[in-house]
C-alpha cells in the first residue's frame, strides 16, 4: 500500500525562514543530522490559534498542490506544516534519490519537523502515501516492520492502516478512487484503516460517491482536467475540521462526533 497512500530521534537540526510564497504559504528550511535539507510549507494560523498539523503529501506530489486544504485549515485557525519530501517530481534534488528511499526519508522529515517544533501536542494528517505516513505516527505498523508512534500525535488521518492504530481516526475515500486495471470495488481498500482498528476509539470513514483519488484535482494534482469534485470537497474541509476541532479536545468528543446526512455522502464510525 506504499504507493498509495513524530517519532523522537535525536537529530541535530536547524530552522532558517526563507522567502513569503504566494497566498498564505510561507516556507523555511531543516537541516538534518548528515546535512539533508528539508523545505517546509507553513500556512500560519489566522485568527485564533487553536494548534499544529503536520501535513505529509502524496506521492510525487508537493505541500503547494494542497494549498485548498492547507489554506482552509488555516484559515480555521490551525498552524500547518507540511514537508517536501525527496519523492516529490518537484523536489530540486530528486534525481538523487530512489523511491525505495522514499520510507527512511519521510520518516526522517517528519521526526525532524515533530523535534524542531516540540513537545506540543499534534494532529498528523496526510493524503496518499502521505496517509500511510500519519497513519504510523497515530501507531499503526508499517509494512517494513517496527513503528514510529508518537504519544503527541492527536490523529487525523485520510486513508489505509493497521490494527494497531492508537488515536482517533477521520478516513477519507471514493467510489471512484481506483487505480487503472484495478477492480470497481477496489476502492474499498482503503478502509482497511477504519475496519482493522479496535472499534471505540473514534474511528470514522466517510466515502463519497463519484470521487477520485484527487477529488478531480482539486488536491494533489491540479493540473489534472476535471471535472472537480467541488462539493464533496466543501463536505470534507468542514468534516474534517470539525473532527480535528474534536480530537484536539479530547478522544471523548472524537467519539461522540456524526457527521451530517449529504446525498452521495457515507458516514460510519465504530
Amino acid at each position: 500500500m506504499i504507493d498509495r497512500r513524530t517519532l523522537l530521534i535525536g537529530l541535530s537540526s536547524s530552522v532558517l525562514l526563507a522567502s513569503k510564497l504566494p497566498g498564505t504559504a510561507e516556507r523555511y528550511t531543516l537541516t538534518g543530522a548528515k546535512g539533508r535539507i528539508v523545505d517546509v510549507w507553513r500556512w500560519p494560523a489566522r485568527g485564533r490559534r487553536r494548534g499544529r498539523i503536520h501535513f505529509s503529501h502524496g506521492n510525487f506530489s508537493a505541500p503547494q498542490k494542497y494549498d485548498r486544504l492547507l489554506g482552509y485549515w488555516a484559515g480555521q485557525g490551525w498552524d500547518v506544516h507540511a514537508p517536501l519530501h525527496v519523492d516529490s517530481s518537484d523536489h530540486p534534488e530528486k534525481a538523487r534519490y530512489s523511491q525505495m528511499d522514499s520510507w527512511a526519508t519521510r520518516v526522517e522529515d517528519l521526526a525532524l519537523l515533530g523535534a524542531v517544533l516540540g513537545a506540543q501536542s499534534y494532529v498528523a494528517a496526510g493524503h496518499s502515501y502521505g496517509a500511510l505516513m500519519a497513519l504510523v505516527l497515530g501507531g499503526a505498523t508499517p509494512p517494513l516492520g517496527g513503528t514510529t508512534r508518537d504519544p503527541r500525535v492527536m490523529g487525523f488521518i485520510d486513508t489505509a492502516s493497521y490494527a494497531s492504530l492508537a488515536v482517533p481516526a477521520l478516513i477519507q475515500t471514493g467510489d471512484k478512487d481506483i487505480f487503472p486495471g484495478q477492480a470497481a470495488e477496489s476502492w474499498r481498500n482503503h478502509l482497511a484503516a477504519f475496519e482493522a482498528a479496535a472499534p471505540g476509539g473514534g474511528r470514522h470513514a466517510l466515502v463519497f460517491e463519484g470521487v477520485d483519488h484527487y477529488f478531480g484535482g482539486v488536491i494533489g494534482r491540479p493540473e489534472l482536467p476535471g471535472p472537480k469534485a467541488e462539493m464533496p470537497f466543501a463536505y470534507f474541509l468542514k468534516a474534517s475540521t470539525q473532527f480535528i476541532g474534536r480530537v484536539s479536545k479530547s478522544a471523548a468528543q472524537a467519539k461522540a462526533l456524526t457527521f451530517p446526512a449529504s446525498k452521495g455522502v457515507t458516514s460510519i464510525k465504530r
